[in-house]
């Protein structure tokens, strides 16, 4: 208990000193009090209010790992398990390798979900600065956009703190997109260190949420393709011809890979999905199932249903939708939604074409799909985190409104608005 009490002093450190130059000291402070404070809340009110939910498992199997393995189990055996060998976790290699972490840290913390909790949280903080300090490396400064998202936005708050798969997948999503811009901006500043962290995002997402890395890695990669054809090659038609070129090429290595690893099989994914969505509406009362949902169509009608997902998802529950407290609840989200996009003043160039493009495609496809596969809105609310913290992003970036937070007497005295 005492190393874990010193692993988490040491690390809330290093979140302080990286983060206090881009928020100051106060705000620095404030913010990662409240990063903090709402993962433990959640996690009060699911293990010691409801007394039910994924958390209890996870403490109890990854406690009855690390029995076993204090009992001679070889960690090293343990951790090479691609599945659960013991049946304990369920068929899902997310969910097992998400107990393995938990078990490997429990090692480290004293067995203490508060102290995993709080670390989760850390990581989450220091996942978002990291994105804001390479952002200003390009010139676009999104700190209220990030204060915003990440610790104003309810959902995005609650789910992307404390001790959650959601709370990982948002750092490795944060951490990928800060460690692409090096090499769509074409700096040089760092990057053994860039791609390092570019590798290890990208193992994390493989394994907590292969379909958000799939769906952003080609938008990442039109970017970069779109910044060296525009450095590079002066004719149109020689732009247009590379990027056909580079577009085939990257799905002819994507095919090839997908028949040596099952989880990248278009057979696989296609079938997950629809399961998914067959386990979703099977669960969910008829009422709370999103509308025109309800079962999938086929081609080529289901392109409609996947433009009636996009909406939902980024918008959804509609009045009409909403037949329960917590849909309307779930409701004021996509109101404030549309009330900061109604109320941003468009300028020109409020940032590149080469930064909210890719982000607005990834946004649709990504909504469209998780939607169409999870359309329930209670169980969207926490998987469209993969999604919502772009779009609020597109919607709020330089908003009037935000200048509100700039002006706050904690970020005034440390930090030049």
């Amino acid at each position: 208990m005492l190393v874990g009490v010193f692993i988490l002093l040491i690390v809330g450190w290093a979140c302080w000193q990286f983060s206090m130059p881009v928020f100051g000291t106060r705000a620095t402070f404030m913010l990662m009090l409240m990063k903090v404070a709402v993962g433990m809340i959640a996690m009060v009110y699911y293990l010691e209010i409801r007394h039910e939910g994924d958390l209890f498992y996870y403490d109890e199997t990854a406690i009855e790992y690390l029995e076993d393995i204090r009992s001679g189990y070889p960690v090293w055996d343990f951790l090479a398990q691609e599945a659960d060998p013991a049946a304990r976790a369920t068929p899902q290699n997310r969910t097992f390798f998400f107990v393995k972490v938990i078990t490997v840290l429990y090692m480290m913390l004293g067995s203490s979900i508060w102290f995993i909790g709080i670390l989760f949280s850390f990581i989450s903080f220091l996942s978002v600065t990291y994105l804001i300090k390479r952002m200003e490396s390009i010139g676009i400064d999104i700190r209220w956009s990030a204060i915003l998202i990440f610790f104003l936005w309810p959902s995005i708050a609650i789910w992307g703190s404390g001790l959650s798969k959601e709370t990982l997948m948002l750092a490795g999503v944060s951490v990928l997109l800060g460690a692409a811009i090096p090499i769509v901006s074409g700096s040089r500043s760092n990057w053994f260190l860039h791609i390092a962290l570019l590798i290890l995002a990208s193992l994390v997402l493989t394994k907590l949420r292969i379909f958000v890395l799939l769906s952003l890695l080609p938008f990442l990669f039109g970017a970069v393709l779109f910044k060296v054809l525009q450095k590079y090659m002066q004719r149109l038609a020689w732009r247009w011809a590379a990027g056909i070129a580079g577009v085939i090429l990257i799905v002819c290595f994507v095919v090839a890979f997908s028949y040596t690893d099952t989880s990248f099989n278009p057979g696989y994914i296609v079938k997950a999905f629809t399961d998914n969505h067959a386990a979703i509406v099977a669960q969910s009362t008829p009422e709370h199932v999103v509308s025109g949902l309800e079962t999938l169509w086929e081609w080529p009608q289901i392109v409609l249903q996947l433009v009636l997902a996009a909406m939902a998802g980024m918008l959804g529950p509609f009045p009409w939708e909403v037949n329960s407290t917590s849909e309307i609840l779930i409701l004021l989200e996509p109101m404030l939604l549309l009330t900061l996009f109604f109320t941003n003043t468009p300028t020109k160039a409020r940032f590149p074409m080469l930064v909210w493009l890719p982000l607005l495609c990834y946004v649709v496809f990504t909504a469209a799909m998780i939607t169409l596969s999870t359309p329930n809105y209670g169980s969207l609310s926490r998987y469209r985190l993969a999604f919502y913290p772009m779009l609020v992003f597109l919607v709020s970036f330089k908003h009037p409104w935000l200048s509100k937070i700039s002006k706050l007497k904690i970020f005034r005295s440390d930090i030049g608005v």
